[in-house]
């Protein structure tokens, strides 16, 4: 893992996991990762680990942060009513 947008990608992934801001973190990480991954397949063929779970870990943050502001919004809503 060479790739400095590998590390920093699996990183903010795993930071949006860990202190749940999901959507910010997770959407960074995702991205990050991507662009590591792209790099990676184009220098050496295969992409690394950490590249394929930087992805996978920023899409769950994502979605799982969009599901809590949709679920929480109504919550609110309702409450507030």
């Amino acid at each position: 893992m060479k790739n400095k947008f590998t590390k920093i990608g699996f990183i903010f992934s795993l930071i949006s996991l860990i202190l749940n801001t999901f959507v910010v973190f997770g959407l960074t990480g995702c991205i990050l990762s991507i662009i590591g991954f792209v790099q990676e397949k184009k220098e050496s063929g295969k992409a690394s680990g950490y590249a394929i779970a930087g992805i996978i870990i920023g899409a769950i943050s994502i979605a799982f942060g969009i599901f809590m502001y949709v679920f929480l919004g109504d919550v609110l809503v309702k409450w507030v009513e």
